[in-house]
């Protein structure tokens, strides 16, 4: 789904979500995947259809924007080193993210598949550990592409 298209991985600290949504979105800007509205589509977005999503000891966020916003589709991972706050999505309770999911899909079909294959993903909740532990390195990298393979999510 997101073929050859590169996973960026980042371990940050952030302070809020919307610092969050602006550095992971500005990452996807930097690798070309997205335009320059992205980065205030994204946070628009979220405030209107928030995220977050509470997984046994871990709280995700999969921030995702309209596809006129992206030149090609990329995924941005970014584990926090401490979480932060995001809304949750369908009841906008506080939800404290550990891990963001960033999507930047140029087809709308797109968005359902890799939603559902990622909220899949999420409920092992040792595959979501691994995530979380792995760091910048480009063997990090690598594993977590070989992670999210092995799920089906490529």
């Amino acid at each position: 789904m997101l073929e050859d298209k590169v996973i960026v991985f980042q371990k940050s600290h952030l302070d809020s979500s919307e610092e969050a949504l602006d550095y992971v979105s500005h990452l996807l800007l930097q690798s070309g995947a997205v335009k320059e509205s992205y980065p205030n589509a994204i946070q628009e977005r979220e405030k209107a259809f928030p995220t977050g999503l509470m997984f046994s000891d871990y709280g995700v966020a999969i921030p995702h924007t309209d596809i006129e916003h992206v030149n090609y589709s990329q995924m941005a991972i970014v584990s926090l080193k401490n979480p932060v706050v995001f809304q949750q999505m369908g009841n906008g309770e506080d939800v404290e993210v550990n891990i963001i999911f960033m999507l930047a899909l140029k087809e709308a079909h797109q968005q359902v598949d890799l939603l559902s294959q990622l909220i899949e993903l999420f409920q092992n909740k040792v595959l979501l550990k691994t995530l979380l532990a792995l760091g910048n390195e480009r063997s990090a990298i690598d594993q977590a592409l070989g992670l999210l393979k092995a799920q089906g999510i490529e």
